[in-house]
């Protein structure tokens, strides 16, 4: 083997660590770069994106009304004692025949629409069997109920 040969087989050699190297750092990177997005994805989800997409965080910090607890009377303890049959007096309610409903458009959060309807926004939830206040999106049809 001439010296030219192997000058030429140490170059190609030293090439393809080279090549070797750039991949592997190439991967750490892209390995380092999940490891951020995942720990990360809180904060992506849960503040970034709503900013990002005009929701406001403000749906699920709305003030509970106070709650007062019932004092128990005398008459309330004996009719719990024995069963009472109701009156005949009382007549039922009639549900409204159509439901309210409210198209969600861009930037509207379920507080402002609360507002605008006179219900809180627990009550549009429980009548739309929604879990998180701050799940709702443009097009969307929600149920208000009475307030």
């Amino acid at each position: 083997m001439s010296e030219g040969e192997r000058e030429e087989i140490q170059r190609m050699a030293s090439q393809e660590r080279g090549e070797v190297v750039k991949f592997a750092v190439l991967a750490l990177i892209l390995a380092m770069t999940v490891l951020v997005v995942a720990a990360a994805r809180p904060l992506i989800f849960d503040q970034i994106v709503p900013a990002v997409l005009g929701w406001d965080g403000s749906a699920g910090e709305e003030e509970a009304a106070p709650t007062v607890a019932p004092t128990e009377t005398p008459a309330a303890v004996e009719e719990s004692a024995t069963p009472v049959p109701p009156t005949p007096t009382s007549t039922p309610v009639p549900p409204t025949a159509t439901p309210r409903i409210h198209v969600v458009q861009p930037g509207d959060n379920l507080t402002e629409i609360g507002e605008r309807y006179g219900v809180s926004v627990d009550a549009i939830l429980e009548a739309n069997q929604m879990t998180n206040p701050h799940r709702i999106f443009p097009g969307q049809r929600l149920v208000i109920p009475d307030g």
